[in-house]
Formats: C-alpha cells, structure tokens, sequence
C-alpha cells in the first residue's frame, strides 16, 4: 500500500489534467462552414470518328511451276487448277509476241493468283526468254494481254585468259572463268579451227563475257560470249566479236567483218576426239578396205552430240548398220548425219527446229560398231562430201555503214577488255 502522501500526490494531479481538458475544450472555435460551389451542366459533346486501320486485301498467291516432257503451255496451266478457257486464253495471249514452239521441257513459270477469287484466277503469268528479258501476260479489260519486259538488272562485263595447259577445260578452271562461256568458245571457233588437233599446251585465249546481277531476286547468271582472240602457235591470231545488226540479226564475225559461221562447226560432239577421217580406211568390223563416207568420234557413251547448223529434223531413227540415227536438212541440198547413237534427245522428232549447239541426242555404240562413238557426215545434194573440206559462204560480210558500226562495237569492246584487266592488276 502507497503511503499517504504518495497517494494525495496522484489525485492532485490527475485532478488538474482533467481540468486542462475541459479548458481546452470550451475554447475550440466552431468549425467554419464550406462555401457552396454551383456546378453548371456540361455542353453536349460531339461525337468524334475515330479511325480505323484501312482493310487490307489478302496477299496474291504466287506460284511457280516448269513445262513437263512434251507438255503444251494450256496442259500446264490446268495442272495448277486454271480452268480450261483461261488457260486457253492466256496461251493464246503469248503467241501475239513469242513463238510457243520455243518453248521447252524445265522453262520454268511464275504464275500470280487473284487472292480474292472463288476460283483460281490469273493476274499474272511470267517466264524469262533471256537473262535480261522476261514475258508478262495480264488481264486488260476483258482479255489477257502478252508483253516483253526488261527484267531489272546491273550487267558486268568480265575478262579472262585462257592459256593452255592439258586441256581447255583446266585452262578454264585455272582462269576461273564458267563453263558456259568455254561451250560457247567451241561453239564459235569450232566454225575456224578443230579443237581436237589444233589446240597445242602453251595456246592462249583473251575473252570478254557478260554477268548479270539481278537487283529484285539478289541473284546473279553469266551472259554470253562478247569477244574472243584465239593465239595459236605458228598461226595468225583469230578474233571474233559478238555483234547486233540493224536488223537485228546476232552473230559473231571476225575482225574483218565477215560472219564466223562460213563452214560447219568441226565438232558435233562435246567431249569427243576424232579417230578416223573421211576417205579409203579398213573397216574395224569387216575388216575389208571400204570408202569411209564421213568421221568417226571417239566419246564417253552418253556424251551430248549437237546440231552443227540450225536446221529441221529430216529424221529420227533407226537406220540399218547406222543404228540410231539423226539426219538434219540446212536448206540450200545441205544435210548432216548422226550415228550409232544410245538416244535421242527426249521428245525430238522429225520435222522439229533445232539451233547450232543444240542437243539432238547421245553417243552410243548402236548398230555396227565396236565402242561408243559417233559417225558423222555431211550431205550435199544427196551424197556425202568430206567434212573438213566442205565450205559455206558467210552468212553476213558487213558493208558501209555497217561495218563502220561494226568497227566502233570492236573499239568499245576492246577499251571494256583493258579496263578489266587494269582494275585486276591493280587489286
């Protein structure tokens, strides 16, 4: 128990808080009453559009497809479910500007579907006929219209040179430069010299040729052959140049200008080696000495023979000890045979047009022969002449004004030539 005066001590004080508390409640001011806002109504608002993302067509559908064996253009469409009279329609479309006999087995097709049709329907069908050129066929108006379009591209000129060492084809490979352009050598100074006995080890060739990037697919492809001077030992050097008359006509000639293609291209061949010439020869069968009425070439079976001038197939077929065999009419009583072969190239058939280089078929060893080769020959008038001496007249010998454009094309073509060797020298 506190004592007394601990305890008087307490109550005195609580006592004196209490009153405080009293005190400082009877001395709080009234609260101050809040002023009245008046709120005034809103002005109605206009309602505002708002914009909306615009509809957006569903994308074209694009698709490609290439030409099946003997498959005409109208049979392709069908396949990719065009209904009969379209495709009719735009096949008819293209023989307007291009020759639908062109077209060959692998030419590959870019077709455009509308995206908003119930059935497939056309808004654009395309395909190249060059490295720089494309068609173009859409619907204008009621009907479907074929034009030829430059395809989008940047064109460079390249050089190379070739100098023998084993064989054209090493030379080639050491230089760098394709395949494509070292056919179409053959091809052209086949027309001057034979490649299996003139070339010599030590040989040279300075060429020009295209290539093209194409800009819209990032992609590139070699052109074609611009030039070429052939140095042979003991020999004067050969040029010839690829040249565009006014006419039109595009041909390579010398630096006379007289067209190139003055005889038969020596060989029909690619990869052959002659073994036996026009002339008296033992027959390697009949082992009786006979007239050998044409030229034999030796060939890995399956190896590609071509077409030594543009022509039309006389024939295609088996011919006795000749085996396979393919006859081609020139014009003007000129003819050339091709024999013992495994095959035809597929689908060819008598009265088909064939271009210089083409492949027409395939070394082989059918009918009377001891290995795969080919037998060659040339007819005129009906009777066979012997190959290496057989001549033409040039197809072109440029006169006057045309020849003096001639000679400027070669004075641009041999700048373009020392130009690309300067910026090779200096990289």
């Amino acid at each position: 128990m506190l004592p007394r005066q601990t305890q008087l001590r307490l109550s005195l004080g609580l006592l004196i808080g209490v009153a405080l508390m009293v005190l400082g409640w009877l001395q709080t001011p009234p609260e101050e009453s809040l002023p009245i806002v008046q709120v005034k109504p809103l002005a109605p608002v206009e309602p505002v559009a708002i914009p909306t993302a615009p509809t957006r067509s569903p994308p074209a559908v694009q698709q490609e497809f290439e030409l099946k064996t003997g498959q005409a253009l109208v049979h392709a469409l069908r396949d990719q479910g065009i209904e009969a009279g379209q495709s009719a329609e735009v096949a008819q479309a293209l023989t307007a500007i291009f020759d639908v006999r062109k077209l060959r087995a692998g030419q590959r097709f870019t077709l455009t579907l509308k995206p908003d049709s119930e059935s497939p329907e056309i808004e654009s069908l395309s395909f190249k006929v060059g490295l720089d050129r494309q068609i173009v066929i859409q619907p204008e108006g009621t009907a479907y219209v074929a034009e030829e379009r430059e395809v989008p591209h940047e064109r460079r000129i390249e050089a190379g040179t070739l100098v023998v060492r084993g064989s054209l084809g090493e030379a080639a490979e050491a230089a760098g430069v394709p395949q494509e352009v070292i056919l179409e050598i053959v091809q052209q100074l086949g027309y001057r010299i034979d490649f299996n006995r003139d070339l010599r080890e030590g040989d040279r060739i300075d060429l020009t040729y295209e290539r093209f990037i194409h800009v819209d697919e990032g992609t590139e492809h070699v052109g074609g052959l611009l030039s070429a001077r052939l140095q042979l030992e003991n020999r004067a050097p050969i040029e010839i140049y690829r040249y565009t008359t006014r006419d039109g006509i595009v041909s390579f000639f010398d630096k006379d200008g007289e067209s190139i293609e003055t005889e038969l291209a020596r060989t029909p061949v690619v990869g052959g080696y002659l073994t036996s010439s026009y002339g008296p020869r033992l027959h390697p069968i009949l082992r009786i000495s006979r007239m050998h009425k044409g030229m034999d070439f030796a060939a890995p079976k399956g190896s590609a023979v071509v077409a030594v001038r543009a022509g039309r197939i006389a024939r295609a077929n088996r011919n006795g000890s000749f085996g396979k065999y393919i006859r081609i009419d020139h014009g003007n009583s000129i003819e050339t045979a091709y024999a013992h072969l495994s095959a035809f190239r597929e689908g060819l058939k008598k009265g088909d047009r064939v271009a210089k280089g083409e492949t027409i078929g395939y070394v082989g060893e059918s009918g009377l022969a001891t290995s795969p080769s080919l037998h060659y020959e040339v007819l005129r008038n009906g009777r066979q002449v012997d190959p290496r001496a057989f001549k033409l007249p040039p197809r072109i010998r440029l006169q006057g004004e045309e020849l003096a454009r001639f000679r400027q094309r070669q004075e641009t073509v041999q700048a373009e030539l020392l130009s690309v060797i300067d910026e090779k020298s200096d990289a």
